[in-house]
């Protein structure tokens, strides 16, 4: 929301965006630069890994909402790599990685690049403090973010491969994961994943 003084509206600092699509996909972003170049008016740049999270490709129409956000003190991450199981720090790896960022928003993976120039997607688990049941996202500006993981979760099974159109069957644990891949010929390609479950509550993340 804007702040009105005299004629002039006072945006809110930090400036954070909700960005979302007419699919209702959404996450929190924040602002880098505002560029004066007339042929960016309208046009907004965001990592790739987010274009990759939602399939957006460039010149996908988004929505753009000012949000006001709480800042954040604690999160809890899950590893989507193997890999990231073999740091010798990863907590110190993840919060230095994570200084980089301006938001979190919950349920997201987001991507993080180390010194070496690795790469590795973590899940956003849990935030902390939350502000009411939505938007569940913080802000990472002026905090001291303290991150967390369980060290039992890093032991990683590599995901199975799985063919699209073919059902598969598969169990998890309570508190585990189970994880699958698949490969698409073509990126740009809808897919729709479906969830059955035959005990329990399961979850499903993409």
């Amino acid at each position: 929301s804007e702040i009105m003084t005299g004629h002039q509206a006072v945006l809110p600092h930090p400036l954070i965006f909700a960005i979302s699509d007419r699919f209702g996909h959404s996450t929190h972003v924040g602002v880098q630069e505002f560029s004066p170049d007339p042929a960016d008016v309208d046009r907004v740049f965001v990592p790739d890994w987010i274009l990759a999270n939602f399939h957006w490709d460039p010149g996908t129409p988004v929505k753009l909402t000012v949000r006001q956000l709480p800042k954040l003190r604690w999160a809890k991450f899950k590893p989507l790599d193997a890999r990231f199981a073999k740091i010798s720090e990863p907590r110190a790896a993840l919060e230095f990685s994570i200084s980089k960022f301006t938001t979190l928003t919950l349920g997201e993976t987001i991507q993080i690049s180390l010194a070496t120039g690795e790469e590795f997607q973590l899940l956003v688990e849990d935030i902390r403090p939350r502000k009411g049941n939505a938007p569940l996202g913080g802000s990472l500006i002026d905090t001291n973010l303290e991150v967390d993981f369980d060290m039992s979760e890093l032991d990683i099974r590599e995901p199975e491969k799985i063919k699209l159109n073919l059902p598969i069957e598969g169990e998890a644990n309570a508190d585990e994961y189970a994880y699958f891949k698949v490969k698409l010929v073509n990126p740009a390609q809808a897919v729709r994943f479906s969830l059955e479950t035959l005990t329990g509550d399961a979850e499903m993340f993409v």
